[in-house]
């Protein structure tokens, strides 16, 4: 993933949903945009690759931006980008026990975005998981 769209978005608390962490673009043509991941599915492609589909929740778009293919675009980039961070760096949290997370799609994405959000909480605090356990 590019560096370039890691350094344009955040995780963020979510007045509307606090159970769940969202997304704040801070820069580019999206800038403003905040939004919640819902449902995410995998797909796999008759060419083997892989396609991610997701549902989503818009909860400020302060410039009115129209809803589009690109737009989609960019919040399926991030989150390739967001659960490659979680996954392929090994950064998820060990301690999690995956006989507590739920089953549907949904909420397993939705408890990776709370997983990393607390992450980024702890970087900001100067703390690391391994001190906590």
């Amino acid at each position: 993933m590019s560096n370039k769209i890691k350094k344009i978005w955040e995780l963020t608390d979510s007045k509307e949903n606090p159970q769940i962490g969202a997304i704040k673009i801070n820069d580019g043509e999206f800038s403003g945009l905040v939004y919640q991941y819902g449902e995410v599915n995998f797909n796999e492609r008759e060419d083997g690759q892989m396609e991610v589909k997701f549902k989503y929740n818009l909860i400020d778009n302060p410039n009115d931006m129209e809803e589009n293919q690109d737009m989609m675009n960019f919040m399926g980039d991030i989150l390739v980008e967001l659960l490659d961070e979680q996954l392929g760096e090994g950064e998820f949290r060990s301690h999690v026990n995956l006989d507590d997370m739920p089953d549907t799609p949904d909420e397993v994405g939705n408890q990776i975005i709370r997983e990393k959000i607390e992450q980024e909480k702890h970087r900001r605090d100067g703390k690391n998981f391994e001190e906590e356990e």
